[in-house]
């Protein structure tokens, strides 16, 4: 489905005032995700000399592994490492850097298989050292990345080509973690130098022509790559524009190949754009440090959960593409319970019996608490939050900046209580309470987590059979909604890229955007 390319205001205030007061607006008119296909298929008619362009909404905390603060950093660096299983858009485990990987009959260990004569961009050689030599970094004092392997206890080099993960538990976690971050292969030497976060250097079908941290890579072709097949463009470069209607002139003006798109948006493309639409596991959510007064009140946070209207901030702000639920698990994912469905009739929204809560636990109006936002398009989600609690009788403070900013004052010096954000790790349930519940999870400063609940996500992630760990995260669910704790889900985020028509290979229902033959067709 194509529309028409027109002049653009992006009517955000219009849109706040909206999902404030309650009402939406009338979306008989309005874009559906059944409007757009998922993807473009990938075609063998491309151009092999054109360049491609994405222009993405999230500013990349680092380009190192080591160091990447949020799931979405992969955009920038998927190109760059490749890791050691690959994880199709359709979320298929598939060999990448590893062509075997085998679970132990104890469930204690993963013996993987190396592809043999690949050679790290800088010529630093790839086998069973160079994985040891990453995964013992990821899994060292300082990363970010710790908790994704946290079940690791060692990595065994068998021979050249083999390597052995023994795990204490949580092998089927683990097996998921090496096809993110966890499992991106960059340049021993580089993590001796310690240069990757300006010089990242990977194994993957692209090489770094330029990097500026926290703004954009440009890429040319790996000549050396084991896929030739997955490098269908000879340029390809990520920027950052955390703009939207930047983001929308690149497109329209051809500064941009694709770009992530508005639901409003999506009406005004030309006749020379195609978009793709779909579902991804990436949830935005209100995050709460328990141990800070007055958020260490359960009858506060049950209050703060009951004022926020998902339903309107669903079709206000996001045009319906933002599925309004109460689970951390995405539908059709491992770890959703069909029983609860979206869990809007357990946890609703009833302002009235909010404000009853808060005057009951002594909450001043007039004091307003600070919630730090990535300064981006969760701006304008912190900014209806902000409305709909005021609504009720808590003032919160909307406080923009970088990522970094966030988890500095959040996560690890603690001194905001809250925070609008999302999660954006990997799409395997055990990562989200990793990141999210575990007593030291980044959004988890209160460091609360009842022992059942953290023994059913430790039993989760050790079994391998997804039927058995989708009925253990569902009893977890069940768990999580007896209380309001320390995070309060609003909506399962729906991802749009407008593109030049010319474009094949590009998909939008995955937890990063996948630009594996990505490819340009000849003019």
């Amino acid at each position: 489905m194509r529309f028409r390319f027109k002049a653009f205001a992006a009517g955000v205030g219009l849109t706040l005032a909206l999902s404030a007061c309650g009402d939406a607006p009338d979306s008989s008119d309005e874009p559906s995700r059944d409007d757009f296909p998922i993807e473009v298929p990938a075609s063998d008619d491309y151009d092999e000399n054109a360049e491609f362009v994405m222009a993405e909404s999230l500013m990349p905390s680092s380009f190192d592994p080591y160091a990447s603060a949020a799931g979405l950093d992969q955009n920038y660096m998927a190109p760059i490492y490749d890791r050691l299983i690959y994880r199709t858009p359709a979320g298929e485990f598939e060999p990448m850097l590893a062509t075997e990987w085998t679970p132990s009959e104890d469930g204690k260990s993963l013996t993987l298989t190396l592809r043999e004569g690949v050679n790290f961009t800088d010529g630093t050689p790839f086998n069973a050292e160079a994985v040891k030599t990453n995964l013992d970094h990821y899994r060292s004092e300082g990363s970010k990345i710790a908790s994704e392997l946290l079940p690791v206890t060692d990595v065994e080099v068998i021979d050249e080509y083999t390597v052995k993960v023994n795990v204490q538990s949580g092998l089927g976690a683990v097996t998921s973690s090496l096809s993110a971050r966890a499992g991106m292969m960059s340049s021993p030497k580089g993590i001796k130098e310690d240069t990757l976060a300006s010089n990242p250097v990977g194994t993957g079908p692209y090489k770094v022509i330029e990097a500026t941290p926290g703004t954009r890579v440009v890429l040319e072709r790996n000549p050396d790559y084991w896929d030739p097949e997955a490098q269908r463009v000879a340029k390809l470069t990520v920027v950052a524009m955390p703009d939207a209607q930047t983001r929308y002139n690149a497109l329209a003006s051809g500064e941009a190949t694709a770009a992530a798109i508005t639901v409003d948006q999506s009406k005004t493309i030309d006749d020379d754009r195609v978009i793709v639409a779909g579902p991804t596991p990436l949830i935005y959510f209100l995050a709460i440090n328990t141990a800070t007064a007055p958020f260490d009140d359960p009858k506060v946070r049950e209050a703060m959960s009951l004022a926020i209207n998902r339903e309107d901030i669903s079709e206000g702000l996001y045009g319906g593409f933002c599925d309004p639920q109460v689970q951390m698990f995405g539908k059709g994912t491992i770890g959703y319970s069909e029983e609860i469905g979206d869990g809007l009739d357990q946890w609703p929204y009833d302002p009235d019996k909010a404000t009853q809560l808060l005057e009951e636990a002594g909450v001043d109006p007039s004091t307003a608490y600070d919630a730090n936002v990535t300064d981006n398009d969760t701006v304008d989600l912190a900014e209806v939050i902000q409305a709909q609690l005021k609504q009720v009788g808590m003032s919160m403070n909307v406080k923009p900046g970088p990522p970094a900013t966030l988890l500095e004052e959040f996560a690890f010096a603690k001194t905001s209580p809250l925070t609008v954000s999302g999660y954006t790790g990997q799409p395997d349930p055990a990562g989200v309470l990793d990141r999210n519940f575990l007593p030291d999870a980044l959004y988890n400063p209160g460091g609360e987590m009842p022992q059942e609940m953290l023994d059913l996500g430790k039993q989760a992630a050790s079994e391998t059979d997804p039927d058995v760990r989708n009925e253990l995260y569902s009893q977890w669910s069940e768990l999580f909604l007896e209380e309001v704790r320390n995070i309060i889900p609003i909506c399962l985020t729906n991802r749009l890229i407008g593109a030049d028509d010319s474009v094949t290979g590009l998909h939008a229902a995955t937890d990063y955007t996948d630009l594996r033959y990505i490819a340009v067709s000849p003019e």
